[in-house]
């Protein structure tokens, strides 16, 4: 018994069979990457729906090692996004505040200031940074406190200190960006730089953080006078390297 064939599509029916196919194929690679939307400032606030929270006045949108950022602020709190998820950091009562942002980072870390003064058309953030660390056969240890939590054997332990000086870029939203850049991720400068992101740092005692910061960001008018200056550091509680 011979085979029926089917009947031989038409050029028209091949075309929309093939828009068919490529339609289906797009929905799939879609569906894979989480459904993103195609701004940064729509995926950021579907993020907010999705947390519950309310929309937050957006101060800063930009790339961060190809990641899309956006950062806005609520009464009491700075939201930012990282990828598919939202995160926190404490907003001043007054003045202006300063986000790290990219623990996750590859090349840089970012610092954004919100609540800036409102006629601000340049920055400069200086940021130090200290520790205390002890080489082993296999690896490093860091502390912000000399000797750690256990303070034992003080002469094997080094102090490292690193300083930057940043040029800020102020964002069209309403912030300022200042860009860390990060030479080697896989140093124990490129580890240390990415602690600088997670608010634990400015939380934990010295012994038990990794290092020390301090960070001062200046904001200046057209005219370059100065109009504010913000601060963020983390608690002086112990032997610290910078005085």
């Amino acid at each position: 018994m011979a085979k029926r064939k089917l009947p031989r599509l038409s050029r028209r029916w091949k075309i929309i069979r093939n828009l068919a196919l490529t339609l289906v194929c797009l929905y799939a690679l879609w569906a894979w990457a989480g459904y993103p939307l195609p701004t940064a400032e729509m995926e950021f606030r579907r993020l907010e729906r999705q947390s519950l929270m309310p929309p937050s006045q957006i101060q800063g949108v930009f790339r961060l090692d190809q990641e899309r950022v956006v950062a806005g602020v609520l009464e009491d709190r700075v939201i930012f996004s990282e990828g598919h998820s939202l995160d926190e950091w404490p907003r001043s009562e007054e003045g202006t505040t300063l986000v790290p942002i990219g623990h996750w980072m590859q090349t840089e870390l970012a610092v954004i200031a919100v609540d800036v003064p409102p006629e601000t058309r340049s920055a400069q953030l200086d940021m130090s940074l200290d520790c205390w660390y002890c080489p082993y056969d296999n690896g490093w240890s860091a502390s912000g406190k000399r000797g750690g939590v256990l303070g034992e054997d003080l002469d094997s332990w080094t102090l490292w200190t690193k300083e930057f000086h940043i040029e800020g870029e102020p964002l069209k939203e309403g912030g300022v960006l200042f860009r860390v850049p990060v030479d080697d991720r896989a140093s124990m400068e490129g580890t240390l730089l990415r602690q600088l992101a997670r608010r634990y740092t400015y939380e934990q005692s010295a012994a038990l953080r990794g290092l020390n910061c301090r960070m001062e960001a200046v904001f200046y008018g057209e005219d370059g006078r100065e109009l504010g200056r913000a601060e963020l550091a983390t608690p002086e509680d112990g032997e610290h390297a910078v005085s």
